[in-house]
């Protein structure tokens, strides 16, 4: 480990267990703050952390770290992919994260894309992390989200149609798409 910085995890969702499980598994001290578990005030709860990362809805981000201010005082991040706000560095794993966790080889090659900044860097964020990182202008951050939103869910839904179709209206079983789709 290059630096000892201790993480504070805002969320209860996936993304949240992804990254905890990432940092469990490199032994990157972190604790982790949801409305669900905690009773105490992220701020109180958190105050030992130097990075605060809010992992929670793209729409409650800005709410939430306006609500807590005393959080402002360190180095606030989060993973969204479209939201540019000047509470927060945006990194946006660039990763699709299931109920399942991920070993370690597939969470370092996990890339970051993050917003281009003079004030923070990747590297100051994530110093023990070895992952690749890239970054953008907040400006073609919508642009780039869409891109992966794209990628991600219309394949999905045409390979949906061509299952269903090859069956329904072709009388072909879903298993031979599903061959199809597997090569």
């Amino acid at each position: 480990m290059k630096t000892k910085i201790i993480y504070g995890l805002i969320g209860h969702g996936k993304v949240a267990r992804h990254i905890s499980h990432y940092f469990k598994l490199l032994s990157i001290p972190h604790k982790i703050w949801s409305r669900q578990e905690n009773v105490e005030d992220p701020d109180v709860y958190l105050k030992n952390c130097d990075v605060i990362l809010v992992l929670i809805s793209d729409s409650a981000i800005e709410n939430f770290i306006s609500s807590w201010p005393h959080l402002t005082t360190k180095k606030v991040v989060h993973f969204s992919g479209v939201l540019t706000t000047p509470l927060a560095f945006g990194i946006h794993p660039l990763m699709t994260f299931s109920e399942k966790l991920y070993d370690l080889y597939t969470y370092e090659r996990m890339a970051f894309v993050c917003e281009q900044s003079t004030a923070l860097k990747f590297s100051d964020v994530f110093p023990n992390l070895r992952n690749k990182h890239f970054e953008i202008k907040a400006s073609d951050k919508a642009y780039y989200h869409s891109l992966c939103v794209m990628s991600g869910n219309f394949t999905t839904i045409l390979w949906q149609k061509l299952l269903s179709e090859l069956e329904g209206r072709f009388d072909i079983p879903v298993e031979v798409g599903q061959h199809y789709l597997q090569r």
